[in-house]
């Protein structure tokens, strides 16, 4: 008897243990990396008391399992368990809501066809009441003049109602039209599903002892995430910059981030947080191997050496190998961010790029024009500036607008915060610049003693088209020599340029309003006589 009422005590202790809560966790917050994603769900759990299980269902395949973390506040949390599981249920969720949103557009598709035969209807009588009415105009032209003015009368109300009858057939024609390309998109889609084996998903069972009502929140680590910081630039004459960051999202983890706070972090999870010691660096006699097994890799001499002959002592440096070669990296340094969106956001898994706006600065630009006429007949805009933020502007593509008109693509480098940087923005199109390479100069080339020397010179034009003074850097170039029996020289130059490595020449010139100034320089190039030289 006494066994009996303990089995039965044991049964009821483990019925009641093992009872399973099923919840919802809706996704609040993601914070997304370079390579992944890390993402919080909140919870909640009705008034229980003692020992219980419950289950949070549908997790993305994706996530990765040993990143699951769960937090409880009014319960001892106890285990946690991650199951992978077939999605057959959700699958046949999405096929129902697919085909009923199918057949929802088919029904819109079908009521604009039925407008569109009743305008069809009422064009083709329009146009016989216009026939009809020019007909009777042509009749009564020697009838009556009131007559032929109400018929004219007439022939303009027509056409006022054919055009809008018109207007509204071409509007119900673009809808179909709009219509018919998502109902293809979904009738793919349903297809794709349906012909799908059913998807894995991941539950977390909970297990955890209560004390009244619990709330919690589940995160995890998901891949499929990734993220890029791309720029809005604005710059004005008056020596202001704007910018606004917007992280660019693409994310195919198989969920869907609906209206949630977004933070995108420069972090790298993935990286180990942690770095090894230094193992022991010997220097020993140098022995060679005699006998064993050789790689594929080892020297040939070294075998045959190894195998006949006996080495003479050598000093040899030997790096002892990590066992673990994979922890192992080389740390660049740098600076973690986080931004986050002022706003919730949603981001759907459709592995197509979501830009979400994350920060806008303020900052004071010098601008300068930059012109290399070797390369290019424009003047090109720098902007230069400082940040001056207490966080750094991250390395992105940026599109430039110039007193609210659209430039083009540009570069925004790294920068730290009170690091002075510059990004290009476009052409100035009020500078006009010309360069002039004749070629050899005839009468200064030729053979000098031992030595051939050809004689080059270069004339640079430029125009300032604006109302203002403007600066203009502009570099060129001398050839440098890669062999010392070729020597390159300046002869004269005017203005006198600052003269950089491997020959590049840089002048800074103030070009007067609706002025012009220009370059002028010359340079030898003298090698043997027996020589031919590529230039």
């Amino acid at each position: 008897m006494k066994k009996i009422i303990w089995q039965s005590l044991l049964l009821a202790q483990i019925l009641y243990c093992t009872e399973n809560i099923f919840t919802e966790a809706p996704i609040k917050e993601v914070t997304v990396f370079p390579d992944r994603a890390m993402v919080k769900r909140f919870f909640s759990i009705p008034a229980q008391e003692g020992k219980h299980s419950f289950i949070i269902t549908n997790l993305p395949f994706s996530a990765l399992s040993d990143s699951a973390c769960i937090i409880l506040a009014g319960a001892e949390l106890l285990a946690v368990t991650v199951r992978e599981e077939m999605s057959e249920a959700a699958r046949s969720s999405g096929l129902a809501a697919l085909k009923e949103e199918l057949k929802i557009l088919k029904e819109k598709k079908n009521s604009l066809q039925m407008r569109m035969q009743e305008a069809k209807h009422l064009e083709n009588f329009l146009n016989s009441l216009r026939s009809a009415a020019g007909e009777k105009i042509s009749h009564e032209l020697l009838i009556s003049e009131q007559s032929v003015k109400a018929a004219e009368y007439l022939i303009k109300l027509l056409k006022t109602e054919y055009r809008g009858t018109y207007d509204a057939l071409l509007t119900a024609q673009n809808e179909s039209d709009l219509l018919q390309v998502r109902i293809a998109g979904l009738e793919q889609k349903i297809k794709n599903l349906e012909f799908e084996k059913p998807l894995m998903h991941k539950d977390i069972r909970v297990e955890a002892r209560f004390n009244g009502a619990c709330t919690g929140i589940l995160s995890y680590l998901i891949k499929g995430v990734s993220w890029e910081p791309v720029y809005d630039v604005k710059i004005y004459n008056s020596g202001l910059m704007e910018t606004t960051m917007h992280a660019s999202i693409i994310q195919s983890s198989g969920e869907d981030w609906k209206n949630v706070l977004i933070n995108v972090s420069t972090a790298k999870p993935a990286v180990a947080g942690y770095i090894d010691n230094l193992e022991p660096w010997y220097v020993d006699f140098y022995r060679p191997r005699l006998g064993g097994r050789y790689s594929l890799n080892d020297n040939n001499s070294e075998i045959m050496s190894a195998r006949s002959v006996k080495q003479e002592p050598a000093l040899v440096l030997e790096e002892c190998k990590a066992e673990d070669e994979s922890a192992r990296f080389v740390s660049t340094g740098g600076v973690t961010a986080v931004f986050s969106a002022a706003d919730t956001e949603t981001v759907l898994s459709e592995n197509s790029p979501r830009k979400i706006s994350v920060v806008k600065q303020q900052f004071k630009c010098t601008l300068t024009r930059l012109a290399i006429p070797k390369k290019s007949g424009y003047a090109y805009v720098q902007a230069f500036f400082t940040n001056t933020a207490d966080f750094p502007l991250l390395s992105g593509k940026t599109e430039i607008m110039r007193e609210n008109m659209y430039i083009g693509s540009s570069l925004i480098p790294m920068t730290a915060p009170g690091q002075s940087t510059a990004i290009m923005a476009g052409i100035d199109e009020d500078i006009a610049i010309e360069r002039l390479d004749p070629g050899p100069v005839q009468g200064e080339s030729g053979l000098f003693g031992n030595m051939n020397r050809k004689s080059f010179q270069v004339i640079i034009r430029a125009k300032n088209f604006k109302k203002t003074a403007q600066t203009l850097i502009i570099t060129d170039q001398i050839p440098f020599p890669k062999n010392t029996d070729i020597r390159v020289k300046l002869v004269s130059a005017a203005p006198k340029p600052q003269e950089k490595e491997f020959g590049i020449l840089e002048w800074s010139l103030e070009i007067p309003a609706q002025g012009n100034c220009e370059i002028f320089f010359k340079f030898h190039i003298e090698y043997p006589k027996d020589m031919q030289i590529d230039i």
